[in-house]
C-alpha cells in the first residue's frame, strides 16, 4: 500500500460511522442559489464542465515569499509542497491531494507547519473528506476532520486533548476553500476569457457555510517553472475566502506553476514560485 493511499484511507476512516456510500455523487444536483453571480457561468457540483479524470498525478513545491502591509518582505517565508494521486478503493476511483507547508519567521526559524489532505470523487471532484492539522511553535496542536455526506457533514475538531464532534446540514458544494483551489480550476476547460462561478465550503470554524466564488482567465504568460524550465500558462484570477487569488496554470501536470494571494485578514501579500 502506497503512503498516499494509506493516508487517504486513514482520513476516510476517521468518523467511520459514515460509509463510502457518503460519496458526494449522491448529492450531485442542479442546486444553484439565487446569490450566485448571474454574470458568470455557474458550475454546480456535478457540472459536466468539471473533468477531474483529466488530471494526472504530480508532485510539486514552491518557495514562499510574504510582504506585509507595512512593506517589509520576508523572501524565505517557507516551503509549500503539493502531491496529487489517484487511488482505487473497492473499485471506485478517488483523487487525493496532500499539501504540506512549513512557515518560517524572519530569523529563519520554523514558526508553524500545516498539512491538508483532500479526498474527492475523481471525475466530479465532489468532496469526500478533508483533514487539516496545524502545529504552531509554542501552542497546542490542532486538527479538523470533515466527512461529507448526502445533505450533511460530520466534523471532528481537536485542540490539544480537547475533541469536539458535531453534524450539520449542508448544501452541495466543492471543497475549493478547503484545499482544492486551482486544482479544481485546472479541471475546467480554461481558455481566453473563460469565466465562471462555483460554490465552496468554508475553511473557517463554520465549514458548512457555502459561498459562490467567481474567477476568470485574464491572459497568458510564459514563466519559469523551476527545473522544468519555461512553461506557457493561463493567468487565472478569482475570489476565495482568504482573499483575491492569482494563479499561473499550465495545461499539463503539475498544473500550478506560480500563485499569489492577498491575505484578507492582514493585508499581507504572498507569492509562491516553483523550486
Amino acid at each position: 500500500m502506497t503512503d498516499i493511499r494509506r493516508t487517504a484511507m486513514r482520513c476516510m476512516a476517521v468518523g467511520s460511522n459514515t460509509s463510502l456510500g457518503m460519496l458526494t455523487t449522491l448529492i450531485i444536483g442542479a442546486w444553484e442559489p439565487a446569490h450566485a453571480d448571474p454574470g458568470f457561468l455557474r458550475v454546480p457540483v456535478g457540472s459536466a464542465l468539471v473533468n477531474g479524470a483529466s488530471l494526472k498525478p504530480f508532485e510539486n513545491s514552491w518557495r514562499m515569499q510574504v510582504t506585509k502591509k507595512d512593506g517589509t518582505t520576508n523572501f524565505d517565508a517557507g516551503l509549500w509542497k503539493d502531491r496529487f494521486e489517484v487511488i482505487d478503493i473497492d473499485g471506485k476511483h478517488y483523487g487525493v491531494r496532500i499539501q504540506d507547508a512549513t512557515f518560517k519567521g524572519k530569523n529563519g526559524d520554523i514558526a508553524a507547519t500545516t498539512r491538508t489532505v483532500n479526498v474527492f470523487e475523481r471525475g466530479t471532484m465532489a468532496p469526500v473528506t478533508r483533514w487539516f492539522e496545524r502545529h504552531v511553535t509554542g501552542k497546542e496542536e490542532s486538527s479538523v476532520h470533515i466527512a461529507f455526506k448526502r445533505g450533511s457533514m460530520a466534523l471532528e475538531s481537536r485542540i490539544g486533548n480537547k475533541i469536539e464532534t458535531r453534524g450539520v446540514a449542508v448544501q452541495p458544494a466543492y471543497d475549493f476553500d478547503g484545499g482544492l483551489y486551482a486544482l479544481l480550476w485546472s479541471a475546467l476547460p480554461l481558455k481566453a476569457g473563460f469565466s465562471a462561478s462555483l460554490p465552496s465550503y468554508s475553511e473557517d470554524e463554520h465549514p458548512e457555510k457555502v459561498a459562490w466564488y467567481t474567477f476568470k482567465v485574464t491572459g497568458t504568460e510564459r514563466i519559469e517553472a523551476g527545473r522544468m524550465g519555461p512553461r506557457d500558462c493561463w493567468i487565472v484570477e478569482g475570489e476565495s475566502g482568504s482573499g483575491p487569488l492569482k494563479y499561473w496554470l499550465s495545461a499539463e501536470a503539475p498544473y500550478i506553476i506560480r500563485l499569489q494571494f492577498e491575505q484578507q485578514t492582514t493585508g499581507a501579500r504572498w507569492l509562491l514560485t516553483m523550486t
